[in-house]
């Protein structure tokens, strides 16, 4: 296998095991640790004021869009009681 094959293969596995990742925790450091070593730097996402028509209308288009995902069966909901213990 020459380098670049291997070092292709490398790559895999790595995006592989992140991608199995099913701890917040775990992937936090992961994720702490990639940043230091690739200066990777945070995205700043500017969130709109609680109360304004942009966010509550964003709010509607991603509740419409999840509702769509689960209608078409792409998704599955979950039952009312857990989000109401939840809450």
């Amino acid at each position: 296998m020459d380098h670049t094959m291997k070092l292709e293969a490398d790559k895999m596995r790595i995006v592989r095991a992140i991608v199995n990742i099913d701890n917040e925790s775990l992937l936090k450091k992961v994720k702490e640790q990639l940043h230091g070593v690739l200066n990777l730097n945070e995205e700043k996402t500017v969130l709109p004021e609680k109360d304004s028509d942009e966010y509550i209308t964003k709010g509607i288009r991603e509740s419409l869009k999840e509702y769509n995902k689960v209608r078409k069966g792409k998704t599955q909901s979950r039952p009312v009681e857990d989000l109401l213990n939840e809450l």
